[in-house]
């Protein structure tokens, strides 16, 4: 059993579970998909950590993978367009896998995705 930590935002309130092997726990992931589209967004380096056990977590789901490469000179404005078309190509369940981008929808579930929506919060990792 995960121990969960819940960010109190209001209605963008969200869980965060820390635990072994939860990434291969195909009801802790269906559980936060609001449909059967998913596009995951990771890079290089962890790709192959994370993404395998993922991706059979969420078999029987039409799943997209966004590979981008790694390293802060990529965190650009064109790989961000590439984020942005392959969102409005699934326009439904992002998860994303990277440490330094943050990014989300300010939509409900279910709601269309258009780049008007999106938005970027970028962390930068401390001294």
């Amino acid at each position: 059993m995960p121990t969960t930590l819940r960010v109190a935002l209001g209605a963008r309130s969200y869980p965060i579970y820390i635990g072994a092997g939860l990434l291969s726990d195909p009801s802790l992931l269906r559980a936060h998909l609001a449909g059967r589209q998913v596009l995951i967004v990771t890079n290089g380096t962890v790709a192959p950590l994370y993404l395998e056990p993922v991706l059979a977590a969420l078999a029987g789901s039409a799943v997209r993978q966004l590979i981008l490469p790694d390293g802060e000179c990529f965190k650009t404005l064109t790989v961000l367009d590439r984020i942005f078309d392959a969102l409005m190509e699934v326009q439904d369940a992002p998860i994303a896998f990277s440490p330094g981008f943050r990014w989300a929808t300010s939509l409900l579930p279910g709601a269309p995705i258009t780049r008007e929506h999106l938005c970027l919060l970028y962390t930068s990792p401390s001294p």
